[in-house]
């Protein structure tokens, strides 16, 4: 998710539940078209240019939102689905607040996909083959 990247690069866009991050979208966004900050190494690799939808399902209902990466940095978010994806992750409400909460949320994340909480999936012959090293990497990690 982009709350990691968000909370270190300001401060500002900490947000304690998902519901209060998808509120805050269009002003997340404003500042992302101006800062575009860049995404840790194995997140570069693997994005590296393109949309992520983050599907995301609260009280049974879907609220599908995305990320925009251009050269490895984080260019944009909006409600919805793009017209084209290279990656897709699924997951709830309670993990994506659990996310949100976690003082280490990179350690949050990788425990949600461990644990099967998260799902990624890639659109794309080199997506695919990307996602398929980062999941032998996350394996070991």
């Amino acid at each position: 998710m982009l709350a990691p990247i968000m909370a270190e690069e300001n401060k500002s866009f900490e947000y304690e539940t998902i519901n209060a991050f998808l509120s805050d979208i269009p002003a997340i966004d404003k500042e992302l078209k101006s800062d575009k900050p860049e995404l840790p190494s194995v997140m570069g690799f693997l994005a590296g240019k393109g949309n992520i939808l983050i599907n995301l399902t609260v009280n049974e209902t879907s609220r599908p939102f995305y990320v925009t990466i251009q050269e490895k940095r984080i260019v944009g978010v909006a409600e919805g689905i793009p017209e084209k994806t290279n990656y897709v992750v699924d997951l709830n409400e309670e993990t994506a607040n659990q996310i949100l909460q976690s003082e280490d949320k990179v350690d949050s994340i990788m425990k949600a996909y461990d644990e099967s909480n998260m799902e990624l999936g890639a659109h794309g012959f080199t997506s695919k083959i990307k996602l398929f090293f980062v999941r032998i990497y996350l394996w070991f990690a």
